[in-house]
Parts: C-alpha cells; sequence; structure tokens
C-alpha cells in the first residue's frame, strides 16, 4: 500500500482496531438487549403481579442482571478505551491522506471526550471532520454519526436519571417509570453501539480506499 505523508502524519493501516471497536460494540449491544429482555421478562410482570417468581428465584434472576450490568460496564469501559485509539490513528490518517480544514487535532480528539461542557459536541466534530475528508465521490454526511453520538448522548442522560430514581420508593408507580428509562436507555445504548459498528467500519473503508487510490 502507497505511503501517504503530510507534514508530519503518516498514514498506518487501522484495520486491527477498526475490527476489535466493531467486536467489541456489537458485544454491546447484545448484552444491553440481552439485560433489557431480562428486566421487562421478569421484573416488570412479577411487580405488577403477572408473573408468579419465588422471592428466591427472583433474587436469583436479581444476581443474574447484576452481574450482567458488571460484564456491560466492563465491555463499555474495553470499547471506550480501544474506540479513543482507533479514533487517534483515525485523526491521523485523515490529515497523512491530505484532509482540509480540519480544525480538531488528533489529541483534542480524544481528550475532548474527558473535558466538561466540550465533551457534549467536541468529539463529534471530531468524528464528522474525519467523515467529511473522505473520499470526494462518497456521501457528504452519515446518518450513523448522528445516531451514534445522539444516541449516546441520551443514554447518559437517561442512565444518570435512572440512578437517580433508585432511591424512590419502589411503588406500582415507580416500576413503570424505572422500566420505562431502563428501556429507553438500553435501546439508546444498543443503537449507538450499533451505528458506532458501523461507522468505524465505513471510515476505515473510506480511508483505506483513499489511501490506495
Amino acid at each position: 500500500m502507497m505511503t501517504k505523508r503530510q507534514r508530519e502524519y503518516t498514514f498506518r493501516p487501522n484495520d486491527s482496531l477498526a475490527q476489535l471497536v466493531q467486536l467489541l460494540a456489537a458485544l454491546v449491544c447484545l448484552s444491553q438487549l440481552l439485560s433489557w429482555l431480562l428486566l421487562a421478562g421478569t421484573a416488570l410482570p412479577k411487580a405488577l403481579g403477572w408473573l408468579e417468581i419465588s422471592d428466591k428465584v427472583f433474587n436469583g434472576l436479581v444476581g443474574v442482571a447484576e452481574f450482567g450490568a458488571w460484564v456491560l460496564m466492563g465491555l463499555l469501559l474495553c470499547s471506550g478505551l480501544v474506540f479513543l485509539c482507533w479514533l487517534y490513528r483515525a485523526a491521523c490518517n485523515a490529515r497523512a491522506l491530505g484532509a482540509q480544514g480540519m480544525q480538531v487535532s488528533p489529541a483534542w480528539a480524544v481528550s475532548g471526550f474527558f473535558v466538561p461542557i466540550i465533551h457534549l459536541f467536541l468529539p463529534y466534530q471530531a468524528v464528522k471532520e474525519i467523515w467529511v475528508n473522505g473520499p470526494v465521490d462518497s456521501e457528504p454526511d452519515s446518518i450513523w454519526l448522528r445516531i451514534w453520538w445522539f444516541g449516546l448522548l441520551g443514554s447518559m442522560a437517561l442512565s444518570r436519571f435512572a440512578d437517580i430514581s433508585a432511591g424512590w420508593e419502589t411503588q406500582g408507580g415507580e416500576w413503570g417509570i424505572r422500566l420505562l428509562l431502563f428501556t429507553l436507555s438500553a435501546w439508546l445504548t444498543a443503537a449507538s453501539a450499533y451505528a458506532l459498528l458501523r461507522l468505524v467500519g465505513e471510515i476505515n473503508r473510506r480511508q483505506n480506499r483513499l489511501a490506495g487510490e
């Protein structure tokens, strides 16, 4: 493959990191949906009196759900770290391939996730700049980019509100509110993870195509 340079940036294939991000994103999506199915299929019917489950069995299911939550947290952490590594290299590759008008540096593309206020928009801008600087005959925008970012923000907001509601009294109405919050958060997380899977694959494919021209 031809090596292209722009200033100090050198194109480096990003396939391994892209594939690992896609694998972890798929696992996040699957685990989130399975957790939702477990909760929706047991906790709500029991709370509403539709399903008779002994306390021992129910506590066992709760334990499984809690274990699943820890697994999901681990997957989110691993996928986040790998994604940041991929993002940094993708931002460098975009510049090595002759990208123009990029405002977010590779370092800020990564560190922007950890700065209050800025983390609400800078990572989106960084990934969008990488997408825009693809092959000239490709799509100017990506629906996967918007689904990934707004799904992520929505899921984070709902998860935070669900944590706050955990201190409420567990009456019938509150069970419904909690399940609704968890359902929305779970589906937004799953949608965001799937969109990230598609987005990373598309950006990697576009950069490889541009490097081979």
